[in-house]
Order: C-alpha cells, then sequence, then structure tokens
C-alpha cells in the first residue's frame, strides 16, 4: 500500500486553539518522512472558523492544501450533536476536493466522537480508501483500515494514560508503521527574521514572559499574578530584558503586573500585548534568548520554534507537557518568592546549555 499514496487527505475537528494546532505539527513531520512524495492535505472541521491557529496550517512547510468547514453544535439538556446542515456542507466540500484531487488515503486523527468517522464512511462509499482509530467496539467498520485503540497504542508503546495531546495523532499512523519516535512538535518554515524588533538599549539577553490564559475559560491555568512580578524582578536585576506577550484582551493583566514593579524594573520591561498578530509574535518569540510562559498557545509555540522555554504549570498536567533537552515543565507551587528563584535556576539551566 506504501508504494500506492501520493496524496493524503487529514481529519480534524477538533482545537480551535494555537496550542492544539501546532501540537499536530509532529505528526506531519513524521507523515512526511515516511511518504516524502505525497502531498498532505487537511480538511479541517472546527466549532469556530478564522482562527489565528489556521494561519500554522496554511503556511506549514507540511500541508499542500486546506479546506475548511464550520461545524455547527446544538446542545440540549442531556448531549450535543453536530448539525444536519453541517455534514451536508462538509459532503459538498469533500465532493469538490475528491472530483479535483486524487486521494489515495484519507487519515481521521481523531481519537473520540463519530464525526470524523462519518465522513470516513461517506469517503469511503465514493471510492476512498479511509484510516482511523478503532477507539470504540463498532467504530472499526467506519474504516477501510484500522489502527489500535488508544488503551492498546499506550500498552503497546509502555506509555501513561492520558496520552499527551501530540502522541494521540500518532495512534492512527501507527497502522502505517509511523512512530513518533521522540518527534518534537516543529514549525517549519521559521519567521525570517528580517531585522531587530526590540528597542533595548543593552545587548542583553531576552527573555519572553507570557502570561496568557486570556479572561475565558483558561483563566484557572493562569499561574499567580504575583510570581510573574517577582520573576520580572528577578530577571531584571539578573540583567535580562524582559519582554511581555499577549493578545488585546491580556493587555489588562499584563499591567496588573507591570503596576507591581519598581520604577528602575519597569523601564527594562516591553508589554507587547494587544500589538501583534500571529506571524509577528511567531518573530518576536523567536528573537528571545528564552521564553517563559503559562500553559497556553505561546508556550506551544515557543517549542516549535525551538527556543529554549519553561512552562508553568497550576498542577501536573503531563498530557500537557513537552519532553524536550531545551524545555522545562515548572509546577507552580502557591510560593511565589521561592517559585520565581527556582525558575530562575531552570532558566540558568536551561541558558547554560
Amino acid at each position: 500500500m506504501e508504494k500506492e499514496i501520493k496524496s493524503i487527505l487529514l481529519l480534524k475537528h477538533y482545537g480551535t486553539g494555537i496550542g492544539d494546532m501546532v501540537r499536530w505539527t509532529a505528526s506531519w513531520k513524521s507523515l512526511k518522512e515516511k511518504f516524502p512524495e505525497a502531498k498532505i492535505h487537511m480538511f479541517f472541521w472546527p466549532h469556530k472558523v478564522g482562527t489565528a491557529g489556521e494561519y500554522l496550517i496554511k503556511n506549514s512547510a507540511y500541508i499542500e492544501s486546506l479546506i475548511v468547514e464550520q461545524r455547527n453544535i446544538r446542545k440540549t439538556k442531556l448531549y450535543s450533536y453536530t448539525t444536519v446542515s453541517s455534514f451536508r456542507s462538509a459532503f459538498k466540500s469533500l465532493r469538490e476536493f475528491i472530483s479535483k484531487n486524487k486521494i489515495d488515503l484519507v487519515v481521521d486523527q481523531e481519537i473520540h466522537g463519530l464525526d470524523n468517522s462519518i465522513l470516513s464512511i461517506w469517503l469511503r462509499m465514493h471510492g476512498v480508501k479511509t484510516l482511523g482509530v478503532s477507539g470504540y467496539l463498532f467504530k472499526k467498520f467506519f474504516y477501510t483500515y484500522h489502527s489500535i485503540s488508544e488503551k492498546e497504542y499506550a500498552k503497546k508503546f509502555n506509555l501513561t494514560l492520558p496520552l499527551d495531546y501530540t502522541e494521540k495523532d500518532y495512534i492512527s499512523l501507527s497502522y502505517l508503521g509511523i512512530n513518533r519516535d521522540g518527534q518534537q512538535i516543529i514549525i517549519q518554515p521559521k519567521p525570517h527574521k528580517k531585522q531587530n524588533i526590540f528597542e533595548f538599549k543593552d545587548k542583553q539577553l531576552i527573555v519572553g514572559i507570557n502570561i496568557g490564559c486570556g479572561p475565558g475559560l483558561d483563566v484557572k491555568k493562569r499561574p499567580d499574578l504575583k510570581l510573574f512580578s517577582k520573576l520580572i524582578t528577578l530577571l531584571v536585576t539578573s540583567g535580562f530584558s524582559v519582554v511581555i506577550t499577549g493578545t488585546a484582551d491580556e493587555k489588562k493583566i499584563n499591567e496588573l503586573v507591570i503596576d507591581c514593579l519598581a520604577d528602575s524594573v519597569k523601564n527594562k520591561v516591553i508589554d507587547a500585548a494587544g500589538t501583534t498578530d500571529l506571524p509577528e509574535l511567531l518573530l518576536l518569540i523567536s528573537y528571545c534568548d528564552a521564553f517563559i510562559s503559562s500553559d497556553s498557545g505561546p508556550f506551544h509555540l515557543s517549542v516549535g520554534l525551538d527556543v529554549p522555554t519553561i512552562g508553568i504549570f497550576n498542577w501536573h498536567n503531563p498530557s500537557c507537557y513537552h519532553h524536550k533537552s531545551n524545555v522545562r515543565n515548572f509546577v507552580a507551587n502557591a510560593n511565589a518568592d521561592a517559585d520565581a528563584g527556582n525558575i530562575i535556576c531552570l532558566l540558568s539551566e536551561l541558558l547554560k546549555d
């Protein structure tokens, strides 16, 4: 079968956040290495379209083309479901795509839900070979080929459940003999550094800080703001320059932290919240000598850009960790002084490497 695969269509419907999307890149690279001559396309079916993260897919060196359709979800007191009209729109887009492009294999990388399974059996009925995860007893019947389940995959590779989000994309690919083998997320091509975007007078090491987690549901993942004020003070007094990233919605959060800083420290801090779109944020992070972030999108972007990175977590959350030589996953202990000091130690360790 491998010699016949020249064109692959990936199916995705979960995740609209930047962090979700950048985690997909590891499997794209592995898939491209297995089939270097194949063109990889993606059908993305999220509940919200037009998000910043779509830029990562459209501009990836591994993805030939992207089709995006909105998946409308209707909720009841007992359950939620994808509307019939959404399925019709998806079928129409897929029909147009496969009529213009010969697809040798469709790969459903989702391990939960049946929405993509329904798309897969529809494609199978239209003569396209499909591959998916045998997550439920009957789910394998939706596909031409099926991999083992998540539980079986974890057992086979001696991994602990829940799997980290990057690993999950490899379950379906394991049928093709593609294993992760330590492959990390990777943003390709990397931003092209045209000019120095910072205005620091001294040639100091630059540390990016992302307080992040927005004003919404992810606020529970944001570490104590006192930790960031202590950390920034230690960074500046240790000779680093600091730039704080964030969305426009997060600017007020950044200002709360900056207001707690001494004037001598504030002068060496740039607040970039709300001033960058995603391409500019990628460029900004790439200029940093190190990046420290809460568990949010910029944390994963920094790892994907291969910048020395420290992720700060409010609780032990291994499914969101990255295990890489220039990455540290730090769990805060609700003691701002101690935590800030420990992070500085981790930073010194990273920069020595």
